[in-house]
Protein backbone atom coordinates (compact mmCIF):
# COMPACT_ATOMS: atom_id res chain seq x y z
CA UNK A 1 0.00 0.00 0.00
CA UNK A 2 1.11 3.59 -0.94
CA UNK A 3 -0.44 6.94 -0.19
CA UNK A 4 -0.94 9.45 -3.10
CA UNK A 5 1.05 12.17 -2.98
CA UNK A 6 -1.84 14.94 -4.05
CA UNK A 7 -4.53 13.38 -2.09
CA UNK A 8 -3.40 10.99 0.46
CA UNK A 9 -5.61 8.30 -0.67
CA UNK A 10 -4.02 5.11 0.24
CA UNK A 11 -3.81 2.76 -2.92
CA UNK A 12 -2.42 -0.83 -3.90
CA UNK A 13 0.47 -0.84 -6.24
CA UNK A 14 0.02 -2.33 -9.42
CA UNK A 15 3.02 -1.50 -11.31
CA UNK A 16 6.77 -0.66 -9.65
CA UNK A 17 6.68 2.85 -11.05
CA UNK A 18 3.36 4.08 -9.73
CA UNK A 19 3.19 7.19 -8.47
CA UNK A 20 -0.98 8.82 -8.01
CA UNK A 21 -3.67 6.94 -7.19
CA UNK A 22 -5.72 7.75 -10.57
CA UNK A 23 -5.15 9.25 -13.99
CA UNK A 24 -7.05 13.05 -12.50
CA UNK A 25 -3.99 13.01 -9.58
CA UNK A 26 -1.68 12.45 -12.52
CA UNK A 27 -2.80 15.25 -14.75
CA UNK A 28 -3.59 18.01 -12.11
CA UNK A 29 -0.01 17.52 -11.18
CA UNK A 30 1.35 17.98 -14.47
CA UNK A 31 -0.79 21.16 -15.30
CA UNK A 32 0.43 22.36 -11.87
CA UNK A 33 4.35 22.49 -13.12
CA UNK A 34 3.20 23.54 -16.76
CA UNK A 35 1.79 26.57 -14.92
CA UNK A 36 4.76 27.02 -12.89
CA UNK A 37 7.24 26.61 -15.39
CA UNK A 38 5.71 29.29 -18.06
CA UNK A 39 5.45 31.79 -15.11
CA UNK A 40 8.71 31.60 -13.74
CA UNK A 41 11.29 33.71 -15.15
CA UNK A 42 14.17 32.82 -16.98
CA UNK A 43 17.98 33.97 -18.19
CA UNK A 44 18.81 33.92 -21.49
CA UNK A 45 22.53 32.38 -22.13
CA UNK A 46 23.53 34.81 -24.72
CA UNK A 47 22.23 37.91 -23.76
CA UNK A 48 21.51 37.62 -20.03
CA UNK A 49 17.87 38.73 -20.65
CA UNK A 50 15.14 37.64 -18.44
CA UNK A 51 12.27 35.95 -20.03
CA UNK A 52 8.81 34.27 -19.20
CA UNK A 53 7.52 31.09 -21.24
CA UNK A 54 8.13 27.34 -21.76
CA UNK A 55 11.70 26.29 -20.41
CA UNK A 56 13.82 27.14 -22.67
CA UNK A 57 18.07 28.24 -22.47
CA UNK A 58 17.48 31.06 -25.16
CA UNK A 59 15.03 34.18 -25.54
CA UNK A 60 14.76 33.80 -29.35
CA UNK A 61 15.96 32.10 -32.00
CA UNK A 62 19.05 34.41 -32.67
CA UNK A 63 20.03 34.49 -29.60
CA UNK A 64 20.21 30.95 -30.12
CA UNK A 65 22.33 31.05 -33.29
CA UNK A 66 24.55 33.62 -31.91
CA UNK A 67 25.57 31.68 -28.64
CA UNK A 68 26.26 28.30 -30.73
CA UNK A 69 28.04 30.44 -33.36
CA UNK A 70 30.40 31.76 -30.40
CA UNK A 71 30.79 28.17 -29.32
CA UNK A 72 32.65 27.42 -32.59
CA UNK A 73 34.70 30.14 -32.82
CA UNK A 74 35.85 28.85 -28.98
CA UNK A 75 36.28 25.46 -30.12
CA UNK A 76 38.78 26.21 -33.18
CA UNK A 77 42.31 25.05 -32.74
CA UNK A 78 45.26 27.48 -32.84
CA UNK A 79 46.72 27.66 -35.95
CA UNK A 80 50.42 27.92 -36.82
CA UNK A 81 52.31 28.78 -40.10
CA UNK A 82 54.39 26.08 -41.82
CA UNK A 83 56.65 25.26 -45.01
CA UNK A 84 55.52 22.53 -47.38
CA UNK A 85 57.80 19.58 -47.63
CA UNK A 86 57.54 19.82 -51.65
CA UNK A 87 56.85 23.46 -53.00
CA UNK A 88 57.98 25.71 -49.81
CA UNK A 89 55.10 27.87 -49.76
CA UNK A 90 54.20 29.12 -46.42
CA UNK A 91 50.10 27.52 -45.42
CA UNK A 92 47.75 27.55 -42.14
CA UNK A 93 47.24 24.29 -40.15
CA UNK A 94 46.45 23.10 -36.81
CA UNK A 95 48.94 23.42 -33.76
CA UNK A 96 48.11 19.62 -32.76
CA UNK A 97 48.19 18.69 -36.52
CA UNK A 98 51.25 16.83 -38.46
CA UNK A 99 50.15 17.84 -41.54
CA UNK A 100 53.30 18.43 -43.93
CA UNK A 101 52.19 19.00 -47.48
CA UNK A 102 49.84 22.22 -48.51
CA UNK A 103 47.81 20.90 -51.11
CA UNK A 104 46.17 17.90 -52.96
CA UNK A 105 48.71 18.39 -55.71
CA UNK A 106 51.83 18.21 -53.10
CA UNK A 107 50.01 14.99 -51.72
CA UNK A 108 49.90 13.10 -54.97
CA UNK A 109 53.01 14.25 -56.66
CA UNK A 110 55.21 12.31 -54.49
CA UNK A 111 58.59 11.86 -55.82
CA UNK A 112 59.38 8.74 -53.69
CA UNK A 113 56.34 6.83 -55.33
CA UNK A 114 57.36 7.64 -58.63
CA UNK A 115 60.05 5.27 -59.40
CA UNK A 116 58.17 2.66 -61.62
CA UNK A 117 58.21 2.63 -65.47
CA UNK A 118 55.75 2.13 -67.95
CA UNK A 119 56.09 -1.10 -69.79
CA UNK A 120 55.36 0.26 -72.84
CA UNK A 121 56.53 3.87 -72.76
CA UNK A 122 58.82 5.66 -70.93
CA UNK A 123 56.88 7.69 -68.68
CA UNK A 124 57.54 7.67 -64.82
CA UNK A 125 54.45 5.98 -63.08
CA UNK A 126 54.02 4.78 -59.58
CA UNK A 127 55.84 1.69 -58.67
CA UNK A 128 52.69 -0.21 -57.66
CA UNK A 129 51.53 0.00 -61.70
CA UNK A 130 52.50 -1.61 -64.72
CA UNK A 131 51.35 0.68 -67.67
CA UNK A 132 50.59 4.77 -67.82
CA UNK A 133 46.79 5.74 -68.38
CA UNK A 134 46.88 6.53 -72.28
CA UNK A 135 49.09 2.94 -72.64
CA UNK A 136 46.45 1.37 -70.67
CA UNK A 137 43.72 2.49 -72.41
CA UNK A 138 45.58 1.75 -75.79
CA UNK A 139 45.82 -1.59 -74.55
CA UNK A 140 42.28 -2.12 -73.75
CA UNK A 141 41.10 -0.69 -77.38
CA UNK A 142 43.23 -3.12 -78.93
CA UNK A 143 41.85 -6.06 -76.88
CA UNK A 144 38.63 -5.07 -77.75
CA UNK A 145 37.35 -4.22 -74.72
CA UNK A 146 34.79 -1.73 -74.48
CA UNK A 147 34.26 -0.97 -70.91
CA UNK A 148 36.70 -1.90 -67.95
CA UNK A 149 36.40 -5.55 -67.00
CA UNK A 150 38.48 -7.52 -64.75
CA UNK A 151 40.68 -10.70 -66.47
CA UNK A 152 43.07 -12.90 -64.90
CA UNK A 153 46.27 -12.28 -67.08
CA UNK A 154 45.74 -8.43 -65.68
CA UNK A 155 48.99 -7.41 -63.20
CA UNK A 156 47.98 -3.66 -62.16
CA UNK A 157 44.46 -5.37 -60.89
CA UNK A 158 43.75 -7.12 -57.50
CA UNK A 159 42.67 -10.53 -56.85
CA UNK A 160 40.34 -9.47 -54.62
CA UNK A 161 38.76 -6.99 -57.71
CA UNK A 162 38.81 -9.79 -60.03
CA UNK A 163 37.21 -12.09 -57.21
CA UNK A 164 34.32 -9.62 -56.75
CA UNK A 165 33.76 -9.04 -60.50
CA UNK A 166 33.32 -12.81 -61.51
CA UNK A 167 30.70 -13.26 -58.78
CA UNK A 168 29.05 -10.21 -59.68
CA UNK A 169 29.26 -11.67 -63.66
CA UNK A 170 28.34 -15.51 -63.05
CA UNK A 171 24.41 -16.09 -63.94
CA UNK A 172 22.45 -17.25 -60.43
CA UNK A 173 21.84 -15.71 -57.28
CA UNK A 174 23.20 -12.17 -56.29
CA UNK A 175 25.05 -10.88 -53.30
CA UNK A 176 21.85 -10.13 -51.44
CA UNK A 177 20.26 -13.67 -51.94
CA UNK A 178 23.64 -15.56 -51.14
CA UNK A 179 23.54 -13.51 -47.59
CA UNK A 180 19.96 -14.79 -47.09
CA UNK A 181 20.90 -18.43 -48.23
CA UNK A 182 23.69 -18.45 -45.58
CA UNK A 183 21.33 -16.86 -42.40
CA UNK A 184 19.01 -19.77 -43.44
CA UNK A 185 21.61 -22.33 -43.56
CA UNK A 186 22.86 -20.95 -40.16
CA UNK A 187 19.19 -21.36 -38.76
CA UNK A 188 19.07 -24.76 -39.96
CA UNK A 189 22.29 -25.43 -38.41
CA UNK A 190 24.21 -26.99 -41.34
CA UNK A 191 27.07 -28.11 -41.29
CA UNK A 192 30.48 -28.09 -43.77
CA UNK A 193 30.19 -30.78 -46.28
CA UNK A 194 33.77 -31.12 -46.11
CA UNK A 195 34.88 -31.31 -42.71
CA UNK A 196 31.38 -31.14 -40.30
CA UNK A 197 32.14 -28.68 -38.04
CA UNK A 198 29.86 -24.84 -37.97
CA UNK A 199 29.28 -23.55 -41.29
CA UNK A 200 29.35 -19.67 -42.06
CA UNK A 201 30.02 -19.36 -45.61
CA UNK A 202 29.18 -19.95 -48.85
CA UNK A 203 31.18 -22.37 -50.93
CA UNK A 204 30.81 -22.58 -54.60
CA UNK A 205 31.18 -26.74 -55.68
CA UNK A 206 32.65 -25.66 -58.85
CA UNK A 207 34.49 -22.86 -58.31
CA UNK A 208 34.01 -19.52 -59.81
CA UNK A 209 37.79 -19.23 -61.87
CA UNK A 210 36.62 -22.83 -63.22
CA UNK A 211 33.54 -21.44 -65.32
CA UNK A 212 31.00 -22.38 -62.29
CA UNK A 213 27.94 -20.26 -61.41
CA UNK A 214 26.00 -18.97 -58.18
CA UNK A 215 22.91 -20.87 -58.82
CA UNK A 216 21.60 -22.76 -56.08
CA UNK A 217 22.59 -26.79 -56.78
CA UNK A 218 26.26 -25.02 -57.27
CA UNK A 219 26.28 -23.64 -53.51
CA UNK A 220 26.93 -25.40 -50.54
CA UNK A 221 27.34 -24.66 -46.92
CA UNK A 222 31.22 -24.58 -45.86
CA UNK A 223 33.26 -23.74 -42.75
CA UNK A 224 36.24 -21.00 -43.38
CA UNK A 225 39.37 -22.76 -43.22
CA UNK A 226 37.79 -25.89 -45.26
CA UNK A 227 36.34 -22.56 -48.15
CA UNK A 228 39.56 -21.11 -48.08
CA UNK A 229 41.92 -24.21 -48.10
CA UNK A 230 39.84 -25.46 -51.46
CA UNK A 231 40.27 -22.16 -53.24
CA UNK A 232 39.48 -22.57 -56.77
CA UNK A 233 39.97 -26.21 -56.72
CA UNK A 234 37.70 -29.00 -57.77
CA UNK A 235 36.58 -30.83 -54.87
CA UNK A 236 38.61 -34.29 -56.10
CA UNK A 237 41.91 -32.28 -56.68
CA UNK A 238 41.30 -30.63 -52.80
CA UNK A 239 41.13 -34.26 -51.55
CA UNK A 240 43.97 -35.47 -53.05
CA UNK A 241 46.25 -32.35 -51.97
CA UNK A 242 44.76 -32.90 -48.15
CA UNK A 243 45.55 -36.70 -47.95
CA UNK A 244 41.99 -37.90 -48.23
CA UNK A 245 41.72 -41.62 -49.03
CA UNK A 246 38.92 -42.69 -51.62
CA UNK A 247 36.54 -45.13 -50.00
CA UNK A 248 36.96 -48.73 -50.54
CA UNK A 249 34.77 -50.10 -52.65
CA UNK A 250 32.25 -52.55 -51.71
CA UNK A 251 30.70 -55.76 -53.81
Amino acid sequence: MQNCPRCGFPFLLTRFNKIYCSKTCRESISKKRKIIIKNSNQICLNCKATFSGRKRKHCSDQCRFDYTKSLKIDRRPEMTTRLCIRCKQKFQKPRSSQKELCSDECRKNKPEMLNGTCLSCPTSINKKRLFCNECLIQRRKDLGIKSRIYFEDSGELSRKRRRVARERNAPGLHARQRTLLLRIWKIQEKSCIYCFKKADTVDHIIPLARGGTNQEGNLAPACRQCNSSKHSSLISEWKVRNGFRPAAKTN
